[in-house]
């Protein structure tokens, strides 16, 4: 089956405007769920308690939750692709993650006003930023060529978005604090 067969570290294209395509009719999506539907209250105090563990230097809460949510997401792509053998498998997950991670942000902008904004602009959009990032390079990676380290490798991207959520939200959203 040669249509299913890639080379080791190439980049396709199709592959990255497809990933392209869906996130931003992911993102599209997520933003007019959000306009056109109630706020839900878990989603109400899944925001809430984020801005407050922002805001009041609890790190360990975000960190477990981003480090869990992060690993169960990277081994759901790995598995995919070392099962399939295809790459397109995984774009319904980044599709979900992007939808979510939209809701997420309107919600923190549209109900939160000022401190909703500040923390969705400079901890939550570029943690999931990262997020995706992540989620393309082990798709990327993981697709059978790697041998020894490969059921690692999940756990290794998982703890590099945990530590680069932490990275934003002591380093670069306590400056911003600071400042403003």
């Amino acid at each position: 089956m040669r249509i299913y067969h890639f080379k080791g570290k190439d980049i396709e294209s199709t592959f990255i405007f497809a990933a392209i395509c869906v996130a931003i009719a992911a993102i599209i999506s997520g933003i007019v769920l959000f306009i056109t539907v109630g706020i839900n209250d878990y989603f109400y105090n899944f925001a809430d308690i984020y801005i407050f563990y922002a805001f009041n230097f609890k790190n360990g809460s975000i960190f477990i939750s981003r480090f869990f949510s992060e690993a169960v997401y990277l081994y759901a792509v790995f598995f995919i692709v070392r099962a399939t053998r295809t790459r397109y498998a995984v774009l319904p997950f980044i599709a979900i993650r992007l939808f979510i991670a939209a809701f997420y942000g309107a919600v923190l902008f549209g109900v939160f006003f000022t401190e909703g904004a500040i923390v969705a602009l400079f901890v939550f959009l570029p943690s999931c930023a990262v997020s995706l990032a992540l989620i393309l390079i082990s798709a990327f990676i993981c697709d059978g060529k790697l041998r020894g380290c490969a059921y690692a490798l999940p756990l290794i991207f998982a703890l590099i978005s945990a530590l680069a959520s932490l990275v934003l939200l002591n380093v670069v959203f306590r400056t911003v604090i600071i400042i403003v």
